[in-house]
């Protein structure tokens, strides 16, 4: 607050100078009361306590060498006690006997339901309005002036106890909701320190008032805890007399608005939630056809946090040097990133160039390709074995000699020559059809044993004996060609 010196000074005439002088520096510093233990001082020095309306909402607010109460919003008053005295010591700034703070904000009432609530009730005139004619309900409508009347006088007191018997619950009904419940007609709440305080129970619905001969206003009234009355809202109330023949249709009408009224809200509040949902997901509202993407931040455009703080626990806090710490944490940022290889640099240039779609569709076609191979590998070796052992296997099987067969087929082609020589399978080719008689260009043809008969051809005989050896008459065998 202030800086003060005081001198102490002693006469010595027979010295130069002729007095001894010291000074003393007395500094008055300001205290934080509002920063005060309330447990340690409440036995100690109670006095030095605020006495701030801490109940009430009330703030204690440090000042120089004092201080005061200040009141939330939604109140006013000096924000002290009520009991507070400061008898023996300086007053605080702003104490004006203790008001505490008192809720000075007035409740709000919003009408819910149809404005205005319109009843419809059929014309005087009975059955006879069903056959009339124009002129004929003229007429009518002259002879029934005084039936007219009685019940027109009977309008304003039967509204009163519609009021009173269900609470004024009745002037909300709808088509859609025929039996709704008193709160549902209106809404009160009042904003206070703490918060909004719902006070829809404790709305009071009034007398009507009658405007016209067809028409009142009904008031509706709340008041808080604190005595604050709400601003009285009134609905206005029609009695619409009508005709048999128009009272269906008007009915259906009513109920028709009321729906439409409804998907409006229902669209409105839709429209309000796919708003909200855009600037959470920080998208820019376009009015053509296509949207602008949400927009992205590459890894290079991404900002390091921040380093954290040099702890020098410790150290000896009379050496310490902040530009020397600071000088530290950038040598070691410096070499972190030195630290990083070629192979983090690549990874960092491929994240911020190619997308992340584009990486999983290769991805996936890469997988389907080396499913599609193995499938073809698993087919292979359990239906055709041999074509992964290549032309071994064929010439192997062509080399091998033939049976002798017996009911062969027409045609003595060997089936594995039907297809020509070339034929065979292989990996990624079907497999070829093997016979058992011998090709043609087998090298073994010449070297046959010439007691080997040959095989059946198209036009031999099945019943041709082609046995290389017969029993003969004398329980002999006979050997056939000449032998």
């Amino acid at each position: 607050m202030d800086d003060f010196h005081v001198n102490y000074t002693v006469e010595t005439p027979w010295t130069t100078p002729p007095y001894v002088r010291i000074t003393r520096r007395v500094i008055v510093d300001d205290i934080d009361e509002c920063s005060f233990d309330v447990a340690k001082y409440t036995e100690k020095c109670p006095p030095l306590l605020p006495q701030c309306d801490t109940s009430a909402g009330a703030k204690c607010i440090n000042t120089v060498g004092s201080y005061s109460c200040q009141c939330p919003k939604f109140t006013s008053g000096d924000g002290f006690m009520k009991d507070a005295s400061f008898a023996n010591i300086y007053t605080p700034k702003g104490y004006l006997g203790g008001t505490s703070c008192v809720d000075n904000h007035r409740p709000t009432i919003r009408l819910l339901g149809p404005q205005p609530k319109k009843f419809k009730v059929c014309k005087c005139g009975g059955l006879g309005r069903l056959t009339a004619s124009d002129a004929e309900v003229s007429t009518m409508d002259a002879g029934m002036e005084e039936l007219c009347t009685t019940q027109r006088d009977k309008y304003d007191s039967q509204l009163r106890e519609l009021i009173k018997s269900t609470g004024g619950a009745e002037l909300c009904a709808t088509g859609g909701n025929p039996n709704p419940r008193p709160s549902y007609c209106v809404n009160a709440a009042d904003e206070t320190h703490v918060g909004i305080v719902n006070l829809t129970s404790l709305v009071a619905v009034g007398d009507p008032v009658q405007k016209s001969e067809f028409a009142w206003s009904v008031p509706y009234s709340v008041s808080d805890v604190a005595g604050n009355e709400a601003k009285r809202v009134w609905r206005d109330v029609v009695v619409e007399e009508v005709d048999l023949f128009d009272l269906e249709s008007k009915v259906y009408a009513d109920v028709f608005a009321e729906k439409e009224q409804e998907i409006a809200r229902a669209v409105e509040k839709a429209l309000e939630d796919e708003r909200k949902n855009r600037e959470a997901l920080d998208v820019v509202p376009v009015t053509s056809k296509a949207r602008k993407p949400r927009k992205t931040t590459t890894a290079s455009e991404q900002q390091c946090p921040a380093c954290p703080l040099c702890e020098c626990n410790n150290m000896p806090t009379t050496d310490f040097d902040k530009e020397r710490c600071d000088l530290y944490c950038e040598r070691k940022v410096s070499e972190v990133r030195a630290s990083c290889g070629a192979h983090s640099r690549f990874f960092e240039f491929f994240e911020t160039t190619v997308p992340n779609t584009l990486f999983w569709a290769g991805f996936c076609i890469f997988a389907l390709l080396v499913f599609i191979i193995f499938l073809r590998l698993l087919s292979t070796l359990a239906f055709n074995p041999g074509a992964l052992m290549g032309r071994r296997q064929r010439d192997f099987q062509a080399s091998s000699p033939a049976p002798s067969g017996y009911h062969r087929a027409v045609d003595d082609t060997p089936l594995y020559n039907r297809r020509g020589p070339d034929a065979g399978g292989g990996l990624f080719s079907p497999p070829e059809s093997r016979g058992y008689a011998q090709s043609s260009t087998s090298p073994f043809l010449g070297t046959m044993s010439p007691q080997t008969p040959a095989g059946r051809r198209s036009n031999d005989s099945i019943y041709a004996d082609n046995g290389i050896i017969t029993p003969n008459r004398d329980g002999l065998l006979r050997r056939h060609n000449g032998r």
